[in-house]
């Protein structure tokens, strides 16, 4: 059986996509790899943030490539293994012209990691991109037997840890970057310590990938206009199991608060990082009188005129995934989940809502994010807070009004400023490593 109809079978997510980059491939030239056949790129994205950046990524080859007068549009892979991501891509299947050039595919765990040969034999991809995951050593040695270039992106130096020993008959170099110079020597004193001749090449960004997000917002939707002064919007997304039943209790506590009530009208939106406990935070908010609509309820493609100013609900649950663009400019006030308890540690993307210029929340235990969250912290763009202290917070954010917005305000010039530095040195180092003239 041809290896593009199996892995189309079992991964493929657009057949006619699919079936025109196959004809791509194989109508400019030879496996041999002349000038005629377009370069590939597979980019290794694991969830729903690294496929955003992949799609930045590409975005960046695509117009280094045009300066160039490249003769073929460059061709991509993405590869992605979770289901908000799998929701996400199902979505964006007919891409606009400028990524007309991309197939997405969903890699199971259980089968990537038993058959990583089908996959490497079907691309036989040019570059090997991984933004910020590990891969195994045997995925890294079918790259290296089809001549691929391997590239991590952002990845933890720990990682290296386990590859340090690849066998030297691969004489490939394999690229590797890290923001700061600490992670670098930590990374030179792992892989050089008992060998000159591992293939490794390391380079430091000034920034993480992360702050290269493809949302262009510019501060654009900093504000959302309000009927009044008194209309608050408080976001809780990304939340998991355990942190979004103690909110909503929360929640229901401080809609019990007279004094504050009088002054503010509050709503609530729920966007957990599962969809399949939507269901369950429906019935508690339910339980607690907080009015609760699900997102694909709202008729009204605008969900400001669908929610906020529909007295009917006080909460809206997300059902849906990628959804978050939409629910951010509404928002003033966003709590990003996965960092209130060590149980559920971690963090999701903080940056998101900082891009949006909205009030900052994450939780203690947002450790992906550790290094932006104190620089942050110093620049006063987040609110750190812990189970004890996340009401008072909370309370502080909603009654002052300039405290509020000087946080939006200077999370969103924090977000800028490192974005700007960041896409600078990335579109430097893919053009020197990945896409010479």
């Amino acid at each position: 059986m041809d290896n593009f109809v199996k892995i189309k079978q079992t991964l493929a997510l657009d057949e006619a996509l699919f079936l025109k980059i196959k004809e791509n491939i194989f109508s400019g030239g030879n496996a041999n790899g002349d000038n005629l056949r377009p370069k590939k790129f597979w980019l290794f994205a694991e969830s729903l943030g690294e496929f955003r950046r992949a799609l930045y990524i590409i975005g960046i080859i695509n117009n280094i490539s045009e300066k160039n007068n490249d003769k073929n549009k460059p061709l991509f892979f993405i590869s992605f293994k979770t289901n908000s991501t799998y929701a996400l891509a199902k979505k964006i299947l007919n891409p606009p012209a400028d990524f007309n050039n991309i197939i997405y595919f969903f890699h199971p765990s259980g089968i990537f990691k038993k058959l990583p040969n089908l996959y490497v034999s079907t691309i036989k991809p040019d570059y090997f991109i991984s933004i910020e995951h590990p891969v195994s050593n045997k995925l890294i040695r079918e790259l290296l037997n089809v001549n691929a270039k391997i590239c991590f992106l952002d990845i933890n130096p720990l990682f290296f840890k386990k590859i340090r020993t690849l066998s030297l008959k691969h004489s490939q170099t394999i690229f590797i970057t890290v923001s700061g110079e600490g992670n670098k020597i930590f990374l030179e004193k792992i892989i050089y310590s008992d060998s000159l001749n591992n293939p490794f090449l390391i380079t430091v960004l000034p920034d993480f990938l992360k702050f290269n997000l493809d949302l262009d917002n510019n501060g654009n939707n900093m504000e959302v206009r309000r009927d009044n002064n008194k209309d608050l919007v408080i976001s809780f997304v990304s939340i998991h199991k355990n942190e979004s039943k103690f909110i909503l209790e929360m929640i229901k506590e401080i809609t019990l608060d007279k004094d504050l009530n009088q002054n503010r009208n509050l709503k609530f939106i729920f966007a957990p990082r599962n969809i399949k406990i939507s269901s369950k935070l429906f019935k508690i908010a339910s339980n607690l009188n907080l009015k609760p609509a699900y997102l694909k309820n709202i008729n009204d493609k605008d969900i400001r005129a669908g929610f906020l100013k529909n007295n009917s609900f006080q909460s809206l649950i997300v059902d849906d995934y990628g959804s978050l663009g939409g629910i951010y400019p509404l928002s003033d006030i966003v709590y990003v989940g996965k960092s209130l308890y060590e149980s559920e540690r971690g963090g999701h993307n903080i940056l998101e809502p900082a891009s949006f210029g909205k009030a900052v929340i994450t939780g203690s235990y947002a450790s992906n994010f550790r290094d932006v969250v104190n620089s942050m912290v110093k620049n006063n763009a987040v609110a750190v807070i812990t189970e004890r202290d996340f009401k008072n917070t909370l309370y502080k954010l909603i009654n002052d009004d300039i405290y509020r917005r000087d946080t939006g305000l200077n999370a969103l010039n924090y977000y800028l400023e490192k974005r700007d530095k960041s896409k600078e040195a990335l579109i430097n180092y893919l053009s020197a490593n990945f896409i010479k003239p």
